[in-house]
């Protein structure tokens, strides 16, 4: 029987594979996974690739350049001249960027762009606001990211305030254009931009009361453009969509305003972030009128107890910057975070840099409000899921080399934290802080991240640190946690490290340390970290 099925093989045709045999969908498979130079190369091979290469399907997900580096002004020219669609574009246009072509290829393009980032000179406000009525008209557009840079010239940078119409244009452009699902304005360095000149009565007539339908999930406002007419228009036609609000009241000097939504009625989280140099009288009562918020991120209010009728709150990052003019704040700060612990699941404390709490007294009043985290009364117990302490310097960046103050007052309250699951100290642990962890607190912690930053303050290498008792005594306490370790550390400058080709140890790179069964159930990718056996 097997021999009857038998065929020559001679007289069944090869099979052939190519291109122009695939089918539409396939081919369209294939050159999805082509950069978008090559895409574009495409269309000199035949016709069918000339029209293949231009569909939607291939550009909807596809991003082009960087606000970080500089991308080739013909790529950019010939994707906006031929693409249908993009969703990312990112374009610097400053001085030294071809800032007049990219405008012109902006304003004229028919290729329709989901998120826009520009990284911008002062000087081109009007190009980036005239790109974004063209984006709007298209109809795609739902995220905007705007850079502001000041214009520099010779050895010097360019007189500012000569630009500040423009950028009024372009916050107003940005204020009025419906249907954003992302707005992210900063402010790169100081570009000297505090205060707006006072709008022309025929702008203002222009604008009238239109406003738009509300959209906004997500509001960050921060220091660096003096910008309340805006703000206060954000946050009175969002009000009924706003769920998660970034209300920083601290000094940044490197950062403006951002708003996020989204478009559709998903569990994503809305935030209103704006930020002053000074606290806002009236922040505090338009945030308790905000009936679904989720998320706060803020510097000191006024009157801040009064944010306890928010009861959806879930997640609060507080910059806690005591001086002359928030010390006042602070008997209402403590007395909010004591109640509010037994509601917040995610709370998030930011602090100047250590360097500055130990030198500066007016900052220690601060260190204290960690003990609020214990709640207010033994019977109620703090819901805090996630802590995590920071450092920033005045830019924002994270510092922290000393070991922190507020590491005893955190120690003294980590008993009540009985549901805390996750704890980053962000910077150099203490062996007394250690020793707290007796294994009785913190019963449900998982994971515990810190920085092991210089041999001055007790840390020698960090890799050997890892092989040492220390971590195993911690894990024999709390067998399903995790150790996190982010070392300021160059390996191949220490002894321990070029002796031993165990483990790689990289500068700011986080190794965790484990001791439970590799094959245990865990969320954490192990396939890298230290196993301990203890």
């Amino acid at each position: 029987m097997l021999a009857d099925l038998e065929v020559d093989a001679a007289t069944v045709p090869p099979f052939q594979l190519s291109l122009a045999t695939l089918p539409e969908d396939e081919l369209l498979r294939v050159l999805g996974f082509l950069g978008t130079k090559e895409l574009l190369q495409c269309r000199a091979v035949c016709r069918r690739l000339r029209d293949l290469a231009l569909h939607p399907s291939l550009w909807r997900s596809r991003s082009l350049g960087s606000l970080i580096t500089r991308i080739h002004i013909e790529l950019v020219a010939t994707t906006l001249r031929l693409a249908p669609c993009l969703d990312k574009l990112y374009l610097r246009m400053d001085m030294r960027a071809h800032p007049h072509e990219f405008g012109t290829l902006l304003v004229s393009t028919n290729c329709a762009i989901r998120c826009l980032g520009v990284s911008m000179s002062l000087s081109n406000g009007l190009y980036t606001a005239m790109a974004l009525e063209r984006q709007a008209a298209l109809g795609r557009l739902n995220a905007v990211t705007v850079t502001l840079c000041r214009d520099y010239t010779g050895d010097s940078y360019d007189d500012s305030s000569k630009y500040s119409s423009e950028l009024r244009l372009l916050l107003n452009k940005i204020l009025h254009t419906q249907g954003l699902a992302s707005v992210e304005v900063k402010v790169s360095g100081y570009p000297g931009i505090e205060t707006f000149p006072q709008e022309l009565c025929l702008l203002k007539a222009a604008k009238g009361d239109v406003h738009v339908p509300p959209s906004l999930r997500r509001l960050v406002y921060e220091p660096g453009l003096d910008d309340e007419a805006n703000l206060t228009s954000y946050l009175q036609w969002h009000a009924s969509t706003l769920q998660s609000v970034n209300a920083c009241l601290q000094t940044r000097r490197n950062c403006a305003l951002s708003f996020v939504s989204w478009p559709d009625n998903s569990y994503l989280q809305r935030v209103v972030h704006f930020s002053t140099d000074h606290p806002h009288a009236a922040v505090t009562p338009l945030l308790c009128s905000l009936p679904h918020l989720r998320e706060l991120q803020c510097g000191f209010l006024e009157n801040m107890p009064a944010l306890l009728q928010c009861s959806e709150l879930k997640s609060l990052h507080l910059f806690v910057n005591v001086d002359d003019s928030t010390r006042p704040l602070l008997p209402g700060v403590e007395q909010y975070i004591r109640t509010a612990v037994t509601r917040l699941q995610t709370l998030t404390l930011e602090y100047p840099n250590p360097n500055s709490v130990n030198s500066d007294p007016v900052c220690v009043d601060a260190l204290n409000l960690l003990l609020k985290l214990a709640g207010p009364s033994k019977s109620a117990a703090p819901a805090l899921v996630n802590l995590t302490i920071l450092y920033t310097n005045c830019f924002g960046c994270e510092y922290a080399w000393a070991p922190q103050p507020q590491l005893p007052p955190l120690a003294a309250v980590l008993h009540r934290l009985k549901h805390l699951v996750t704890l980053d100290l962000n910077g150099p642990p203490t062996p007394s802080f250690f020793a707290a962890m007796d294994g009785e607190v913190l019963p449900s912690l998982k994971r515990l991240s810190f920085r092991a930053d210089h041999p001055e303050w007790g840390w020698g290498c960090p890799h050997e640190w890892c092989h040492g008792e220390e971590p195993r005594a911690i894990l024999r306490r709390y067998p399903r946690l995790h150790l996190v370790v982010s070392p300021s550390h160059v390996d191949d400058e220490c002894t321990f490290c070029t002796e031993r080709d165990c483990h790689e140890f990289y500068e700011e790179t986080d190794h965790i340390l484990f001791s439970h069964p590799v094959d245990a159930r865990c969320d954490q990718d192990h396939s890298e970290d230290f196993h301990i056996v203890v």
